[in-house]
């Protein structure tokens, strides 16, 4: 096991470069460095660690990429929907732009 400072923390590697895991510890002080002043980071990794081991790992993040990919349709849906709504409203876009 090795540790590997990166940006905002330590990273703790296992095994070869496509897999790595964060313990608790390197997780809570990753987000100490990041800046997150809001505690309960053991809620946080307690909820990505859903095969409760003692580090979480990319598997455990998979539905991450998931949901950035959903997030990024549903942006891209509702500034093409204003865009409709701006055109269909001659030019008032406030009005569309206040219903989304």
């Amino acid at each position: 096991v090795a540790e590997v400072k990166r940006g905002a923390g330590p990273k703790v590697i296992q095994g070869g470069p496509a897999t790595w895991s964060i313990t608790q510890e390197s997780f809570t002080d990753g987000l100490r460095n990041l800046g997150w002043t809001n505690m309960y980071e053991h809620i946080l990794f307690s909820a990505l660690n859903t095969n409760d081991k003692a580090a979480i790992n990319e598997d455990d993040l998979k539905w991450l990429e998931m949901e950035q990919r959903r997030q990024k349709r549903k942006e891209l849906a509702k500034k093409k929907a204003l865009m409709e709504m701006k055109r269909s409203t001659n030019g008032n876009w406030k009005v569309a732009e206040a219903v989304l």
